[in-house]
């Protein structure tokens, strides 16, 4: 092991510990908020996964207010981090959950559209725990999670018609439009005042809401449905369009009851990484339930989730660095893996007639634009079916799945696998094409000859490091409470059913990988060439394509208020930006060491399998009976 890996591993090591330290003390408000984590049975068997932050002075004696945040779809409670910091730093006990079907809560029989979490997490918080003031509970929905919270809602508000006690006292949604009508009392078929506080956070370039008559999100504020929604409070009218961030207030049948919405730069999913979002999550509970007992006032742009963030993912950087030189260890300090050593790599020519220049700057071409031109017809149009999000209810996918439950995986691992498989096809065709007669069609400088003893220690290799590699995610949980992310991309614990369903999606990854390995390996780093420039080729090939289609999208979307390609799909692209290079880096690296593209795509595709698995929505009909 060289003495630059030695360096790397144990900088790697240290990236990750001092993200456990400072990532906890953020989180915990440097010791003024107690975190905890929950799984708690709520009904029928299912189980709510989340975590609480309790602020050291709440007890019997002096109450807080309860606020429940839920995230959206295809995510899980991370999401709600800066909400969760900024609000129990300010007094509010907060609660954060993974909704059913999602993160690490149970799978339900209902499906992902079940609407109930949020009422029992009211009931359960009500009865379990005596220093919250029941009369201040709020909750917050973000996409998705705005439905639940809607039902929430409903619920209660149909229950104090009917005689009972409305405990949810405030509502605010995030990147989902309000109601815009009165609720009907099911039993009676009367109108239900929506009395209870209500607020509005909308992404000035929402891909999903707020289009009213316009078409528009970035016109919400002067549209018929934002006015319609203010007047609800009883005494207020409005001239012209909407003010933001003002608080409207005015009685909803014998209470008074506050309307405001908070409009902010960015797109749907910077509803919940933005410090305008979470000032204005801060600004609106700040306004319904007033400053916390024994707290004192904290301006809502005073902020510090920013940091903890930026420190998770100094971990998951440390992560990445971690692989290569961990592998690197093993192969050199242990005689088992010492057999996938390379002596010296063989060279790959460089291209030196018309011919071959020609053929190889044709396939570069294609490596760069062809896997962005098959997004949307793979993910969008034959594995979701042309379906406005992933599901599992349509195209291929319509049967009861088994194996298949994740849709938006569905879609991701599809895409990755015909990537793979076209420019490997395109690769190996203009290998044919530029090659002499008396050279192999398979040239040893692939590394894609490998004897079956060196594959199977190649498959023991990358299991090893993605094994170490979780090990110390686990114990930065075990010991700070902490994971390794950064907004979309996300390196969290998870159940058993996480490994089951690898078996289902890593192939996928892993087959992207490996050709993406041999594009790099057996295509750019021709003889002569820089590191450097070797690097930098190939990630330029990886995410150009990827990056002009986000370019188009929210360039066309923040000019014209119209998106030319389905919102959800290229969302999901932007974590790529990031994933796919830090891939090409660490394969690159592995193949360095063992001369063959193997060990480092393998650990790589089952790693990000992995990632992508515990943070997602399941809609899979496989019983689990431990978790």
């Amino acid at each position: 092991m060289s003495k630059r890996n030695k360096i790397v591993l144990c900088v790697a090591l240290c990236l990750c510990l001092i993200s456990g330290i400072v990532a906890s003390s953020l989180q915990s408000s440097f010791g003024a908020v107690e975190v905890e984590d929950f799984n708690v049975i709520v009904q029928d068997g299912n189980y709510v996964n989340g975590q609480l932050y309790i602020p050291k002075d709440a007890s019997e004696e002096n109450k807080l207010p309860l606020l429940i945040f839920l995230h959206g779809n295809f995510n899980n409670y991370d999401m709600q981090d800066q909400n969760a910091i900024e609000l129990s730093r300010r007094g509010f006990v907060v609660m954060i959950t993974d909704n059913f079907n999602m993160g690490n809560s149970s799978i339900t029989e209902i499906g992902a559209w079940d609407m109930s979490e949020i009422r029992l997490m009211v009931e359960y918080a009500c009865a379990c725990y005596n220093f919250i003031d029941t009369d201040k509970i709020g909750i917050y929905g973000h996409s998705l999670g705005g439905y639940v919270a809607h039902d929430a809602v409903q619920y209660y508000l149909t229950e104090e018609a009917n005689g009972g006690v409305c405990k949810v006292a405030a509502i605010l949604d995030a990147g989902n439009d309000p109601a815009y009508t009165p609720f009907v009392n099911e039993a009676t078929g009367e109108e239900i005042p929506l009395a209870v506080h209500w607020g509005v956070l909308a992404a000035k370039w929402d891909e999903w809401c707020y289009t009213g008559e316009t078409g528009n999100p970035s016109l919400y504020l002067s549209s018929d449905a934002a006015r319609s929604f203010i007047e609800q409070a009883e005494g207020v009218k409005l001239d012209g369009d909407v003010e933001n961030w003002k608080i409207y207030k005015g009685n909803i049948g014998e209470r008074e009851c506050i309307r405001v919405i908070y409009q902010i730069p960015g797109f749907h999913a910077m509803n919940h990484f933005s410090r305008y979002g979470a000032a204005a999550a801060v600004d609106f509970f700040y306004n319904c339930f007033g400053v916390p007992s024994g707290h004192s006032y904290i301006d809502p742009f005073d902020q510090i989730w920013l940091w903890k963030e930026i420190f998770n993912f100094l971990g998951l950087i440390g992560i990445f660095l971690f692989l290569a030189p961990f592998g690197s260890m093993l192969i050199h300090g242990t005689t088992f893996f010492g057999e996938l050593k390379a002596e010296k790599l063989p060279a790959v020519p460089r291209p030196n007639t018309k011919k071959k220049k020609s053929l190889y700057w044709i396939d570069y071409l294609l490596n760069c634009a062809l896997p962005a031109l098959l997004f949307l017809p793979v993910a969008w149009k034959l594995v979701g079916g042309s379906n406005w999000i992933p599901g599992t209810d349509w195209g291929p996918a319509s049967t009861e799945n088994h194996w298949f439950g994740l849709p938006n995986i569905n879609e991701m691992a599809a895409w990755c696998a015909v990537s793979g498989a076209v420019l490997l096809i395109l690769f190996v065709i203009c290998r044919a094409l530029s090659k002499e007669k008396d050279e192999p069609l398979i040239p040893d400088y692939w590394g894609v000859k490998i004897s079956l003893r060196k594959l199977w220690k190649s498959i023991l290799l990358a299991l090893a490091v993605v094994t170490a590699a979780y090990f110390i995610l686990y114990f930065t949980q075990f010991v700070f409470n902490t994971d390794f992310r950064f907004w979309l991309v996300s390196m969290r614990v998870f159940t058993f059913r996480a490994v089951v369903y690898s078996f289902a999606y890593a192939p996928a990854y892993v087959l992207f990988y490996l050709v993406n390995s041999l594009l790099v390996n057996g295509g750019n780093a021709v003889e002569g060439r820089s590191e450097w420039k070797v690097l930098l080729l190939s990630i330029v090939a990886n995410i150009i394509g990827i990056l002009i289609l986000l370019a188009i999208q929210y360039g066309t979307f923040t000019s014209t208020g119209s998106l030319p390609f389905n919102a959800m799909r290229i969302l999901q692209l932007i974590a790529f930006v990031l994933l796919i290079p830090v891939g090409t880096l660490i394969t690159r690296r592995f193949f360095k060491e063992t001369g063959s593209i193997f060990a480092g795509s393998i650990a790589v595709g089952l790693l990000y399998a992995l990632m992508a698995i515990a943070t997602t929505t399941n809609l899979s009909t496989i019983t689990f009976y431990w978790h």
